[in-house]
């Protein structure tokens, strides 16, 4: 590189840098103008306030709120590049209940606090075991009370999810393979007897297919997004779902 090129790129990075810091003062100007007028209007909560006012907040969600359930009983069925996979997601579905006004109660059933799948979340979910999401080992009939019923959400389920309903618990499977997934879950309900319906996405858009295999993540994005907007399933799907179901 010749000497003029260094110098210009010198100059390159540090126009950068100076840019950098510029944006890093502007934020933080932001953020204090931010705090005062907050104190001013007698709105402000420090950051722990606010953390315990969410930890609160999915506590009480976890044995008030609708249930979803995440059977983990297909964990025998994936591969460890899977079980991370499903780790992540996990995350990021924590995540998205953490910020919503009104969060669901995440549980995982036929789960083993001894098995791949706890591995991988203990590895991926930072602060997994301090998730305010109920861990159990048996299966959803045996922790539902006899007034909820058992739905499971299969996206090649007949019947379309109308509402979701308080009295109503939601099985979400594990298995990341979506193909072996589709099948297993309409299965599995009708095998024990229970009602099997899928996300109203052929209903409500106008996407080439009709009812995609989701991940875990995306469909509570989909029934937050919902329940947040008064029950309007056709916004909750057009802001949700990923865009190449859209297209």
């Amino acid at each position: 590189m010749s000497n003029s090129c260094q110098k210009r790129y010198r100059r390159i990075l540090q126009r950068k840098k100076e840019r950098r810091k510029q944006e890093k003062v502007r934020r933080k100007i932001a953020s204090r103008n931010k705090i005062r007028e907050d104190i001013e209007l007698n709105r402000y909560h420090s950051k722990k306030f606010l953390k315990n006012e969410v930890s609160n907040r999915l506590q009480i969600a976890l044995y008030e709120g609708i249930r979803i359930y995440i059977d983990c009983s297909y964990e025998a069925l994936m591969s460890p590049k899977e079980c991370n996979k499903f780790a992540q997601q996990l995350c990021r579905l924590y995540g998205a209940n953490k910020k919503a006004t009104k969060p669901l109660s995440i549980n995982l059933v036929n789960f083993s606090q001894h098995g791949p799948l706890f591995h991988a979340c203990q590895s991926k979910c930072d602060g997994f075991l301090k998730y305010k999401i109920g861990l159990y080992s048996e299966t959803p009939s045996s922790i539902t009370p006899e007034n909820i019923e058992i739905v499971y959400l299969s996206p090649d389920a007949k019947e379309p999810l109308i509402s979701i309903s308080e009295n109503c618990a939601y099985v979400l499977g594990c298995l990341v393979d979506e193909h072996i997934l589709k099948v297993m879950l309409r299965q599995e309900a009708e095998n024990r007897g229970y009602r099997a319906v899928r996300l109203p996405i052929e209903e409500f858009t106008s996407g080439k297919i009709s009812n995609p295999v989701l991940a875990i993540n995306h469909v509570v994005d989909i029934m937050l997004a919902y329940m947040a907007n008064g029950g309007d399933w056709k916004e909750a799907l057009y802001s949700k779902l990923p865009g190449r179901f859209l297209r």
